[in-house]
């Protein structure tokens, strides 16, 4: 080692520039002062030449200033990354050093904005935003660099009123680039800061995104709704408040062509519709009772029995879904009342009471009165009345075998028992075609008769089963030979 140090610097400075591993100039240079004074500028320099500038990054891990700069000195890449894609500044973002932050935005060469090209997502002001470090997010923002009409950097905008942090959703916005209205999909459904506020829940980001000047209500997502239809469809009453505190219409109409009132009811969401009814919205639209009647919610339809702006259509509606379901209370309720039709026509021109003989069997005459009562004892009853196959409400009951509903309609003073339906086939031709003989015996008693043409089919249905047999009888025989 003696006769190496006798040597001038210069030869030294050349066999140290010769050594190619930066392991080699590391154990040489720890020899003595000497050698390392002479030898360190270039180890730094070959480190940021061929190691990636690993000791800057070593020194922004250690928090060392000072061996920063001397990595920047000799030629350290600021925007060097290490194994996990992350530049200096995202260490320091990290780490919340605001000291280094402050440091790295000094560098002439620095890129604010760098993404390494397999993580195009993952920034600076990313992961700023994320972690919330609100200082360090104001310093970058201001950065030229930083765009934030990039689409990569509006997704931030989303994450803030996601988190509900309306302090980041500020900073981000104070920048005029910024676009409230854009639609983000990284990873997600395509959708609007106030959107994503809606959907999570986050009653103040969403009032600051709605007060904000840059934010336009009209703006619709891939499937042509707004940031409203998240609000009722997600049932929050008080984001749906919000709204029309601001001037959305209670009326619009979204997809399916349906109104927020229709969308609650099919959801069945009672206090959106309670709440919607109450800031009035007009239940003619779509005919929310109806659609709340055929989905057997009845706690919602009630909702609109009592609602003067519901048309007696949609309650004729709501009597023969009621009838239809056994909805005893609600029925009763709605043949009382004058402005209703009770005879109105439902599916295949089904009248209520045919609808409650026709999806209802009664295990006892007692519970057949009591259901069929409100209909027999009402006047406007047409008991008489024929569905879309001619069948009136006796038929349909005969047809089905309900024995105890044939003897409470049998006592109606208007009924008639010999109406035909489409076929001309009588109400005694149906309970004798499906075998209800008690029920024949109850029509006949009442005056009821077979139709001409039940009784020519009958001879012909019994000549085509003695054909039946005897082709029966002859195949036997044959497959016996």
């Amino acid at each position: 080692m003696s006769s190496l140090l006798a040597l001038p610097n210069e030869i030294l400075l050349m066999i140290i520039e010769s050594l190619t591993e930066e392991w080699d100039i590391w154990s040489l240079i720890q020899a003595n002062h000497r050698l390392y004074a002479l030898g360190r500028p270039r180890l730094w320099r070959h480190n940021a030449v061929h190691e990636n500038s690993e000791a800057l990054i070593w020194a922004v891990e250690t928090e060392q200033l000072d061996k920063m700069q001397y990595a920047l000195d000799h030629g350290a890449n600021v925007n060097c990354v290490n194994w996990h894609d992350e530049t200096p500044l995202m260490i320091a973002v990290k780490e919340d050093r605001l000291d280094i932050v402050d440091f790295l935005l000094k560098v002439p060469n620095l890129d604010a904005d760098f993404r390494h090209p397999k993580v195009t997502t993952k920034t600076a002001l990313q992961l700023a935003c994320l972690l919330g470090r609100l200082e360090i997010v104001e310093r970058l923002i201001r950065r030229p660099e930083v765009r934030m009409d990039d689409a990569h950097n509006n997704i931030l905008l989303r994450n803030a009123a996601e988190m509900g942090d309306t302090k980041q959703l500020a900073l981000l916005l104070s920048d005029p680039a910024a676009n409230p209205n854009l639609l983000s999909s990284y990873g997600y459904v395509p959708c609007t800061p106030l959107m994503a506020a809606v959907q999570s829940g986050r009653v103040e980001a969403a009032r600051f995104l709605l007060d904000h000047p840059r934010n336009n209500l009209g703006t619709l997502d891939p499937m042509g709704s707004p940031a409203l239809y998240y609000a009722f469809r997600t049932n929050r009453v008080e984001m749906v408040q919000l709204f029309l505190d601001r001037g959305a219409d209670i009326n619009q109409v979204f997809r399916n062509n349906d109104t927020m009132l229709c969308q609650a009811v099919k959801a069945g969401y009672e206090n959106m519709v309670s709440f919607l009814l109450s800031r009035g919205a007009d239940p003619s639209l779509g005919a929310p009772a109806c659609i709340a009647a055929d989905e057997c919610d009845f706690r919602i339809t009630k909702m609109f029995v009592d609602e003067p702006r519901v048309s007696g259509w949609q309650l004729g509606h709501v009597l023969n879904a009621a009838a239809r379901h056994r909805q005893y209370e609600l029925t009763e309720l709605l043949m009382g009342r004058a402005d209703i039709d009770v005879n109105h026509r439902g599916h295949k021109e089904l009248t209520p009471l045919m609808a409650a003989i026709s999806y209802n069997s009664s295990r006892s005459l007692e519970m057949s009165q009591f259901y069929l009562q409100p209909f027999i004892l009402n006047s406007r009853v047409d008991i008489n009345a024929q569905d879309a196959d001619g069948r009136t409400a006796i038929s349909i009951a005969a047809q089905l075998g309900r024995k105890n509903d044939v003897q409470v309609l049998l006592k109606h003073p208007a009924i008639d028992v010999n109406i035909p339906n489409n076929k001309g086939n009588t109400a005694m031709d149906l309970a004798q075609v499906y075998s209800h003989v008690e029920i024949v015996e109850l029509l006949r008693s009442a005056g009821g008769h077979h139709s001409q043409q039940h009784l020519d089919t009958s001879i012909f249905r019994r000549w085509i089963e003695k054909i039946d047999r005897l082709y029966s009888f002859e195949n036997f025989l044959q497959s016996t030979e």
